[in-house]
C-alpha cells in the first residue's frame, strides 16, 4: 500500500478506535516504567558513564548472579519501558560470550584489546548522552560505534531522555508508524534509529488527536490497532516438562520452561550452527537433530508479545493455550529448565485428543493450522455443552418451582463465541477466563532499591525545560503488553489467521514483488502451497484444508473461462525446453485453412498476454499465473522483452512494443506470477540474475511436522530427519526428500505396505538418481540397506521393513537429553536428571556419564 493510502486509511476511523482505546490501562504501564527509569538512572547514573566498567556494562556468564550489567538491565528488566528482546547479543555491541571469550561487533573494534574497544564505545555512549542532554539531537549521528547498537542505543536514550524519544526501538517498527502519520518513510533505512524516532515524535506533536497524550499511551495505540509485528507467526507446542510435572509452576507464575540449561542464556548464540555445535558438545549421541532443535530453541527464543502456544501433556492432552506477553529469559532461578518465556494462559482450551499426536512427543513443535483449528473447535465444543448443561439445570430448577417461562432459553447466556485472537488486550487474554498473568521479576534484580512514587504525567509536546538525564524523569513510557491490545473487530484488522502460514508468506510476498518463486527439494508441496494462495487471493481461504472434493472444486472454478473472457483468474502452465516466447506471449501459429486444404499462420496471442488482457478488463480481480518447473524452460526466450514490465513500478504505467505484432503491451498491476521450483534439477543456473531480481524467492523445505504418525514403532518425522541428515552431508541441502512420499492424500502413511511401497518404489529411485550410479556413494545415504556384493538396495518384507529403517535412520542417542527433553517418546515424558535421578558421577556438565537415566520412563 502507498505511504498516502496507509495515512488516509490511519485517519479513517482514528476518533473511534481512540473512544475504544483503553488509557486506563496504558497509564497503569506508565507507572511501570517511571520506577524502572529510575532504577536504571540510580543504578547507572548519566553523569557516571565514563567511569562505567565493562564488567558493569555488557552481557556474559561471568556476571550471571553476581552483579547488575547496564545491558542485562534494559534486555531483561525493563520491558514496561519497552523491548529490546531476541536476537542475539549482537545487539549489546561489545558482549561475553559462554566461552568467556569477549566479541566485538565492530570491525574496527577488533584489533584492540577489549577494554581498549570498551574505553572507545563507552567515549560515544558518554557523548551521545551529553548531546542528547543539551538538545544537540544530530550530533549522536557523529558516534559512529552506537549506530551497531541501534536498538540498544535508543532505547538507552529514551530511558535517560523520555521527553525526547518514543519508546519505539525497532526501526521498522519506527518506519510502519512513520509511514502511518504521513511522514515519508524512503529515507529512513538510511538514517539511524535515533532519529527516527525524533521524526516520528515530531508526527505524533502535529497529529491533534494526541493532544494530552503520554508518550506511552501514544506508542500502545499504535502498537494495538496498528501492530507492525507480523501477524504470519507460528504457533508452537510446548510441553511443560516430563509428563508436564512444571505445569503447576508454569500456570501459577505465568511462564513456560524448557530445558537444555547446559547450553546457557541463548541469547548468546548469532545463528542455528553455533548452537547446534553446542547442543553436539553436550549430546553428541544426538547430533543428527541436534541442527532442527537449535532452530526451535532459536524460535522459542524469539517468541515475541501476541505470539502462541499450546502447553500439552503427553501425545494427547492439550492443557491450556497461551499467548506470549514477555520475551525470553535465561532465568538462575530454578533448578532446571531455566529458558522462560513470560505468558497469560487460557485453560478453557484444555481438552483431549481422539488420536494421539505422535509429532507432539517432542518437547517443541510446531501447530499445523488444522491442528490449532482443531483445538479451537475442541474449545467451543466444550464450552457449548457447559453452556446447553447449565441451561438444562436452570430450566430444570425453574420448572421445579413453578416458575413461569421455564422454558425460555435466556438462561443460556454463557459465551460460545470464538475468542479474541492472541492480538487481544491483557484484560481479554484469549476469552473464556484467562488465568491471571503473574509476570515474575527478572533473574539477579534486586527490588528493594526501586522507588514507589507515582510518575508526573506530562504530554508528547516539548517541555519548557532542556531536556535532562533521568532521576527525576517523569516521561512515562511503553507498557509490557502495548503490543497486544489489538482489537480484532476493528475493520482495518485482518481477518487472515486462519490461513497457514507459509501461505501468507507468499501472499505479502507477491503483494511486495508481484511474482514468486517458491523453490524447495522433491516432495515439499511447492505447487499445492501455490494452489494454496490462489484459494487465498480468491477470498477462499477456508477450503485450503477442506477436503479434496471440494478443494479440487473450487479450484476448478477459479481455473474456469468465463464466457467472452480472455482468461481465468487462475492459469496453470509447465515450463518446458520446447515452450517458447510465442506460448507465452505471441506468435505465429498454424492454423487450419478456411477451405480445409493445408494450414495457414496466423498471429496469436499467447497464454500471458491472453490474462494481461482478461486482468485489464477487471482491474478488481487478482489475476494469477502458476508455472511449474519455471527453471526447466528457457526464461530469457520465454520472457523476452517483458521481463521489463513485471516489476511492480512500471505495471500499468509502462508500455513496450512487441516485435512481432507491433502493439503495445502493458502488464497490469492486478496479474500475480508463482513459479515453482525444483531445487534438486540441476538446470536451475538457467534463471540468469536479470530475471532472479524481479522474482522474490521463497524456499520451502520439507515439513516434519506433517508426519505425525507411526509405522510399527517407526516414527515417520524421525525416518525422513536421518534419511535427509545423510542426503545433507552427502549432496547438500538442495537434495533432500520431503514429506510427500510419506503421505497417502493430506494424511501420513499408515501401514507396513505403504510405506514399503513408498520406499522401494518413490525413495529409493530419486535417491539412487542422486548417487549417479556410485554405490559407494549410495552406501553412505542408505547404510547396511545397500548390498555389499551388488552395490544394490536390499529388497525386505514389508513387515519388517519399519524396524530396519528405525535401526538405519532413527536418530540414536536423542534420548540421552539430562533435561528429559531431547525428544521425549511422549511430550517430555522421560524422567529428567534433577527430577527423580541424580546425574552420575563425573566432570560438571559432562553428558557422557548421564546416559543411564535415559532408559527409566514414567508410565512404562
Amino acid at each position: 500500500m502507498a505511504e498516502g493510502a496507509q495515512a488516509e486509511d490511519f485517519r479513517r476511523g482514528l476518533a473511534e478506535r481512540i473512544a475504544r482505546f483503553d488509557r486506563g490501562a496504558a497509564r497503569e504501564g506508565a507507572r511501570r516504567a517511571e520506577r524502572e527509569r529510575a532504577r536504571v538512572a540510580e543504578e547507572f547514573p548519566v553523569g557516571d558513564w565514563l567511569r562505567l566498567p565493562l564488567e558493569r556494562y555488557a552481557l556474559g556468564p561471568d556476571n550471571y548472579g553476581k552483579q547488575q550489567t547496564f545491558c542485562r538491565l534494559l534486555e531483561y528488566g525493563t520491558d514496561a519501558i519497552g523491548s529490546i528482546r531476541g536476537g542475539s547479543a549482537a545487539k549489546h555491541i561489545i558482549y561475553q560470550h559462554r566461552t568467556g571469550e569477549w566479541r566485538v561487533v565492530p570491525a574496527a573494534l577488533r584489533a584492540m584489546d577489549v577494554h581498549d574497544a570498551w574505553e572507545r564505545l563507552r567515549k560515544d555512549f558518554a557523548a551521545g548522552f551529553a548531546a542528547a542532554g543539551g538538545g544537540a539531537y544530530a550530533l549522536i549521528d557523529e558516534m559512529e560505534l552506537l549506530s551497531y547498537g541501534q536498538a540498544l542505543t535508543t532505547k538507552a536514550l529514551a530511558t535517560y531522555f523520555p521527553e525526547a524519544f518514543l519508546p519505539v526501538f525497532s526501526a521498522a517498527h519506527v518506519r510502519h508508524f512513520t509511514t502511518l502519520l504521513g511522514g515519508h518513510s524512503q529515507h529512513l533505512p538510511r538514517v539511524r534509529t535515533w532519529r527516527a524516532n525524533r521524526e516520528l515524535l515530531e508526527l505524533v506533536r502535529r497529529t491533534p488527536e494526541f493532544d494530552g497524550w503520554l508518550p506511552n499511551e501514544v506508542t500502545a495505540f499504535l502498537y494495538a490497532f496498528h501492530n507492525p509485528r507480523p501477524r504470519d507467526r507460528s504457533i508452537w507446542k510446548i510441553a511443560p516438562g516430563a509428563q508436564a510435572s512444571l505445569w503447576a509452576d508454569c500456570l501459577a507464575r505465568g511462564v513456560i520452561r524448557v530445558g537444555w540449561d547446559e547450553v546457557g542464556s541463548l541469547v548468546q548464540y548469532e545463528s542455528d550452527q553455533e548452537l547446534k555445535e553446542a547442543l553436539d558438545l553436550y549430546w553428541p549421541q544426538s547430533r543428527g537433530g541436534n541442527l532442527r532443535l537449535a532452530r526451535q530453541l532459536l524460535a522459542f527464543r524469539d517468541l515475541e508479545p501476541g505470539d502462541r502456544i499450546v502447553a500439552n501433556k503427553g501425545k494427547s492432552e492439550v492443557l491450556a493455550v497461551g499467548r506470549v506477553t514477555g520475551g525470553y529469559t535465561y532465568d538462575m532461578r530454578p533448578a532446571t529448565h531455566r529458558h522462560s518465556v513470560y505468558v497469560e494462559w487460557n485453560t478453557s482450551y484444555a481438552q483431549t485428543f481422539d488420536e494421539p499426536r505422535h509429532a507432539w512427543q517432542q518437547t517443541l513443535a510446531k501447530v499445523p493450522w488444522s491442528v490449532w483449528r482443531e483445538i479451537r473447535a475442541g474449545r467451543a465444543e466444550r464450552r457449548s455443552s457447559a453452556a446447553d448443561e447449565l441451561l438444562r439445570v436452570v430450566q430444570e430448577g425453574a420448572g421445579a418451582l413453578g416458575l413461569a417461562g421455564a422454558s425460555e432459553p435466556a438462561a443460556a447466556s454463557a459465551d460460545t463465541s470464538e475468542p479474541p485472537t492472541a492480538d487481544a488486550g491483557p484484560g481479554a487474554g484469549l476469552g473464556g477466563g484467562p488465568v491471571p498473568h503473574q509476570q515474575p521479576a527478572a533473574p539477579q534484580q534486586p527490588t528493594s532499591q526501586q522507588p514507589t512514587g507515582q510518575p508526573a504525567q506530562h504530554s508528547v509536546h516539548p517541555p519548557t525545560q532542556q531536556p535532562g538525564p533521568a532521576g527525576h524523569l517523569t516521561q512515562p513510557l511503553q507498557p509490557t503488553t502495548a503490543g497486544d491490545l489489538a482489537d480484532p473487530a476493528d475493520p482495518g484488522y485482518p481477518l487472515d489467521e486462519d490461513l497457514p502460514d507459509a501461505v501468507r508468506h507468499v501472499r505479502d510476498l507477491l503483494e511486495h514483488k508481484g511474482q514468486v518463486v517458491v523453490q524447495g527439494p522433491p516432495g515439499t508441496g511447492k505447487t499445492r502451497l501455490a494452489l494454496s494462495v490462489a484459494l487465498a487471493l480468491a477470498g477462499q481461504g477456508t477450503l485450503i484444508d477442506a477436503a479434496p472434493q471440494e478443494r479440487a472444486a473450487a479450484l476448478a472454478e477459479l481455473a474456469a473461462v468465463p464466457a467472452e473472457a480472455e482468461a481465468a483468474r487462475l492459469t496453470m502452465v509447465t515450463f518446458h525446453p520446447s515452450y517458447g516466447y510465442e506460448d507465452f506471449i505471441e506468435g505465429f501459429k498454424p492454423d487450419p485453412a478456411a477451405d480445409g486444404a493445408g494450414l495457414n499462420l496466423q498471429l496469436k496471442d499467447g497464454l500471458f498476454r491472453r490474462v494481461c488482457e482478461a486482468a485489464a478488463a477487471a482491474p478488481g480481480e487478482t489475476f494469477l499465473v502458476i508455472v511449474d518447473e519455471i527453471n526447466r524452460g528457457d526464461l530469457p526466450r520465454i520472457l523476452g522483452e517483458l521481463i521489463t514490465l513485471l516489476e511492480l513500478d512500471k505495471r500499468g504505467a509502462v508500455s513496450i512494443t512487441l516485435p512481432t505484432s507491433g502493439r503495445q503491451q502493458t502488464v497490469p498491476p492486478n496479474v500475480r506470477i508463482i513459479g515453482t521450483m525444483n531445487s534438486a534439477d540441476r538446470s536451475v543456473g538457467h534463471i540468469d540474475a536479470a530475471i532472479r531480481r524481479r522474482f522474490a524467492f521463497y524456499d520451502l523445505p520439507p515439513d516434519l511436522d506433517v508426519l505425525d504418525g507411526e509405522v510399527e514403532g517407526l516414527s515417520l518425522a524421525d525416518f525422513l530427519q536421518g534419511l535427509n541428515d545423510r542426503l545433507d552431508l552427502v549432496f547438500g541441502p538442495d537434495h533432500l526428500l520431503g514429506q510427500a512420499y510419506l503421505l497417502a492424500g493430506d494424511q501420513p502413511i499408515g501401514t507396513a505396505e505403504q510405506l514399503s511401497h513408498a520406499f522401494h518404489h518413490e525413495i529409493v529411485p530419486l535417491v539412487a538418481e542422486y548417487c549417479l550410479g556410485q554405490p559407494e556413494l549410495l552406501r553412505r545415504v542408505l547404510g547396511p540397506l545397500v548390498d555389499d556384493r551388488t552395490g544394490r538396495v536390499v529388497q525386505t518384507n514389508p513387515q519388517d521393513l519399519p524396524g530396519v529403517l528405525a535401526g538405519a535412520f532413527a536418530p540414536t542417542g536423542r534420548d540421552f537429553a539430562p533435561t528429559g527433553e531431547d525428544f521425549p517418546p511422549d511430550g517430555g515424558d522421560f524422567v529428567a536428571v534433577g527430577e527423580g535421578f541424580p546425574a552420575a558421577a563425573g566432570p560438571a556438565g559432562d553428558p557422557r556419564t548421564l546416559g543411564a537415566a535415559a532408559d527409566h520412563r514414567e508410565g512404562e
